[in-house]
C-alpha cells in the first residue's frame, strides 16, 4: 500500500528521519562460530563482558539445543585475541568499526 499525504496524493520524496545517524552505531552485529555452528547476535557495544557470555550462552544453549560448558573462552578472530574481561570486550568493541566482528568460542565440553 502507498503512502498517501493528507491531500491524497502519493509524496513524489519519501520523508527524512526522524533522527539522523550521529556517526559510531550504539549496536554491534557479532559472527559468533562454535565448531562447525555460526549464529549472529545483535548486541549493545555497551554490553558488559558477563551479560555478553550470557547471552552467548543462550543463544548456542536455548536457541541452537547445543551443548556448551559455562566456562567457554572467547577469541575475537581478527587479532587473534582471547577476550576474558570486560576491560577486553570494552577494547576489542569499542575499536571495532565493521560490520560484523567475528567471535569463535573454544569450548572443552
Amino acid at each position: 500500500m502507498e503512502n498517501i499525504d493528507h491531500l491524497g496524493k502519493v509524496p513524489l520524496v519519501p520523508p527524512l528521519p526522524l533522527a539522523l545517524p550521529t556517526g559510531k552505531a550504539d549496536t554491534i552485529t557479532l559472527k559468533v562460530s562454535l565448531n562447525k555452528a555460526i549464529v549472529l547476535i545483535k548486541v549493545a557495544k555497551n554490553i558488559s563482558y558477563e551479560d555478553l557470555r550470557q547471552k552467548i550462552y543462550h543463544k548456542y544453549v536455548n536457541q541452537e539445543g547445543m551443548t556448551l560448558s559455562e566456562s567457554f573462552d572467547i577469541l575475537e578472530m581478527q587479532e587473534s585475541r582471547v577476550i576474558d574481561s570486560d576491560e577486553e570486550w570494552k577494547d576489542v568493541s569499542g575499536a571495532f568499526e565493521g560490520t560484523k566482528l567475528q567471535l569463535m568460542l573454544l569450548d572443552s565440553s
